[in-house]
């Protein structure tokens, strides 16, 4: 991809809106284009991460809420998610990993498909 541009999606997603609307919220109205840059820009820091395989680095990791697996250096891993109050990445359950934050992260397998295949 050309540097300066990202992926997104087609639709936005509820937090992109969320977010977009919060950022109009304070305008009266639009004299110029700069307040709808800004507004773009917010939209574009909640869009979620494509789809990507095999194992990321946890900087690169989506801080939308939603989850993923997560790893650490030791092989330890668990469902993660971006914890915006926070600001790093949390998980779900009592796991106690060797170093305070994961390493790594990858999005969720597909669920199982209940169809029986013969």
């Amino acid at each position: 991809m050309t540097d300066g541009w990202v992926l997104v999606p087609r639709e936005p997603t509820e937090a992109m809106l969320v977010n977009g609307r919060e950022a109009l919220l304070p305008l009266v109205r639009l004299d110029s284009y700069g307040p709808l840059i800004g507004v773009w820009q917010d939209m574009l820091a909640t869009a979620p991460a494509p789809p990507v395989d095999g194992w990321q680095p946890i900087e690169t990791a989506p801080r939308d809420w939603s989850e993923y697996l997560i790893a650490w250096p030791s092989g330890a891993v668990c469902i993660g998610f971006w914890n915006s109050e926070m600001r790093y990445v949390d998980w779900h359950g009592s796991l106690k990993p060797d170093a305070d934050q994961p390493s790594y992260w990858q999005t969720l397998p597909q669920p199982p498909n209940n169809e029986r295949t013969g």
